[in-house]
């Protein structure tokens, strides 16, 4: 199937790169102008900042393809998928709550936070050798800046001693969790961002030699303010940081130089941190709510005690799913019958569960391991889809403790850039 040539305008660039991270940029450039939004009770300028910016990348979207007289037929599945997800939605929420907002604003989260990103992460996906290296140079400025706000804004609330309300209005486990993702990133940036053209800036030997402080000081920002889910976020990206630095390395001569010296200093690395964490109050607290999911002494997890009162969550979910366990509550219908904080389970299993029951549970499980799958294969294609692996650790551990993967940008993202990525080349086909 032939395509026609896209010529990419800055404005569409735009929108492939900053779309799917629109919700962390708002609170860190509130964060880095020193404000605090203190929610929609107060201002409606994140609703109606996610609102413009949804109507623009949409409208940018389809006049970038209305400039070609043919669409191709891999775009057609995306847009039937919508089309039904459209439906859908309406016939539940109309059929239920009628025209009421505050009944069907979930509807409304799902295609203000999550359509722009499943429709640029498609496009993305089918020209992935066009886009993908634009998303990797254009993402490290997400990425520094995220960075730069978490330091100065952690820093500033330990010297006040005031972590109810940091980085520009969001909760302590928000401020985590945009912490673990550029504490993230960053190594991926360190040890797999040289397979495509950098800002010259992010390549200097100065930034460069301050980049590993950088990632430190971002560990600390993850514990201070004690995330439970951004703590085992930060473990994942230090399992694929390792990987990556295996993979870079394994072949080179100072590999095992290199393996030694850090076997031999990471003793008296961990001693420092336990000192670090004894002798600082803020760290302290941060790293025992952090850790207070985990019963050391049972050996195994304290729910009760430790994860803020996710054991009521998961409770009552559990008693919803027990009374429908086959065809669940509907995909935007779920949220009327549960009592619990944010009407979410917090647990994207369970969430799947109470939309669908097995079945849909069961047909989510295939299809996310398919594409993790397919998404292996197409990181030994072509090395750049490691940022999408990178991508990806942050909205799949989130969900395991929070939020709702229908209004979580980044997830739909990286889902459709793997699954309408050409499973094949040309070339593969032929043989």
């Amino acid at each position: 199937m032939k395509f026609i040539k896209i010529n990419s305008t800055k404005n569409k660039q735009f929108f492939l790169v900053f779309e799917p991270a629109k919700i962390l940029l708002f609170f860190t450039i509130y964060s880095l102008f020193g404000k605090t939004y203190t929610g929609a009770e107060d201002s409606k300028v994140y609703i109606v900042v996610m609102a413009i910016t949804f109507i623009i990348s949409l409208a940018v979207y389809l006049f970038e393809h209305m400039k070609q007289k043919y669409i191709s037929l891999k775009v057609m599945p995306f847009i039937s998928l919508i089309i039904i997800i459209l439906l859908i939605g309406i016939v539940q929420v109309f059929n239920n709550h009628g025209y009421n907002y505050e009944k069907g604003k979930y509807f409304i989260f799902f295609w203000v936070f999550s359509f722009d990103s499943i429709i640029w992460g498609s496009e993305i996906g089918i020209h992935y050798k066009q886009y993908l290296s634009i998303v990797i140079k254009w993402f490290e400025i997400v990425v520094f800046l995220v960075s730069l706000s978490s330091i100065i804004s952690i820093s500033s609330s330990i010297l006040s001693g005031n972590i109810s309300r940091i980085y520009g209005g969001v909760n302590y486990q928000a401020a985590s969790y945009f912490s673990a993702f550029a504490f993230g990133l960053s190594i991926y940036y360190s040890f797999s961002g040289k397979e495509s053209i950098r800002f010259s800036v992010f390549q200097s030997k100065f930034y460069q030699s301050i980049s590993h402080i950088v990632i430190v000081l971002l560990g600390f920002c993850v514990i201070v303010p004690g995330g439970r889910g951004a703590f085992v976020l930060m473990i994942v990206y230090m399992l694929l940081g390792s990987w990556a630095w295996l993979r870079e390395n394994k072949h080179s001569k100072k590999f095992y130089i290199w393996l030694m010296l850090i076997l031999c200093i990471l003793p008296f690395v961990l001693y420092t941190l336990y000192f670090v964490i004894q002798i600082n109050e803020s760290i302290y607290t941060g790293f025992q709510r952090a850790i207070s999911f985990i019963d050391f002494k049972r050996g195994g997890f304290d729910l009760a005690g430790g994860s803020s009162g996710r054991d009521r969550i998961y409770q009552q979910a559990f008693d919803l799913i027990s009374k429908k366990p086959f065809n669940g509550y509907g995909l935007f219908e779920y949220m009327y019958h549960l009592t619990t904080v944010n009407q979410y389970p917090h647990n994207f299993f369970l969430e799947l569960l109470l939309q669908g029951g097995v079945f849909y549970f069961a047909a989510m499980v295939i299809f996310l391991t398919f594409l993790f799958s397919k998404l292996i294969k197409l990181i030994k294609r072509d090395l750049q889809f490691v940022i999408v692996l990178f991508l990806f650790a942050y909205p799949m551990t989130n969900l395991m403790f929070s939020g709702s993967y229908l209004d979580t940008p980044l997830f739909w993202y990286c889902v459709m850039i793997v699954f309408s990525a050409p499973k094949y080349e040309k070339s593969e086909k032929n043989v």
